[in-house]
């Protein structure tokens, strides 16, 4: 047992250093049987939650308690750090998406306010406020503003989804005031994560509820 714990801390150490070679030097990684522990410290919000993310994808690992501070050292001011989340708003790559959006800071804690297009681009606003410096949590309080009535919505659901070729004879979009459920069975996890990706991506949609299945049978066609 001992070795399978040993074994699985060195893979979730191996993992986070390959892919966050300069801040992983302040990330210490320990295991409680199946359970990762992470401490130590980084920079900003978005490294805190890959190296979370990148030890719940690690082969054996059923459980991760990240206890990982966001360093702020210097004593940077809600103000500073509000005018800088609003420039890394601002000057995103993504910002023709998000240039609805402005955030608020109190206490090292964001809040985002304003409107986007589509879920996607909400989630793009979070993903981009979790970059700025002296920002320890975001609280997402943005909203999908549309014009688009349900019936345009589910007709760009279906023509994006041949578009991308994916396998979606037996899955459903049923979309109810800018809300939609996604039916049915894929072949796999992957493809799942796509179709709920482009779905978001839709101008109008507001909330996936993600009801898909992964294919235990097969026909052999």
């Amino acid at each position: 047992m001992a070795n399978n714990t040993i074994s699985i801390s060195d893979k979730v150490e191996a993992d986070i250093k390959l892919s966050m070679p300069d801040t992983s030097k302040d990330i210490t990684i320990s295991a409680v049987g199946d359970r990762i522990i992470l401490t130590g410290f980084v920079n900003v919000l978005a490294e805190r939650e890959k190296a979370e993310k990148i030890a719940k994808s690690t082969p054996g690992v059923h459980d991760v308690e990240n206890h990982i501070t966001i360093s702020l050292d210097g004593g940077m001011s809600d103000k500073e750090a509000e005018t800088l989340l609003n420039k890394t708003l601002k000057e995103s790559i993504h910002a023709d998406r998000i240039k609805g959006v402005s955030g608020k800071v109190r206490g090292g804690s964001a809040l985002l306010i304003g409107s986007v297009e589509c879920e996607a681009d909400r989630k793009l606003a979070l993903s981009e406020a979790s970059k700025t410096f002296g920002i320890r949590t975001v609280v997402n309080n943005i909203e999908v503003v549309t014009k688009a009535e349900d019936v345009t919505i589910a007709n760009k659901i279906t023509d994006k989804l041949r578009l991308l070729g994916l396998d979606v004879w037996d899955v459903t979009c049923l979309v109810n005031k800018g809300k939609v459920v996604v039916n049915g069975y894929t072949k796999d996890e992957e493809e799942i994560k796509k179709i709920i990706n482009a779905v978001e991506e839709i101008e109008g949609v507001q909330k996936v509820l993600n009801k898909l299945n992964t294919r235990d049978w097969y026909t052999g066609i």
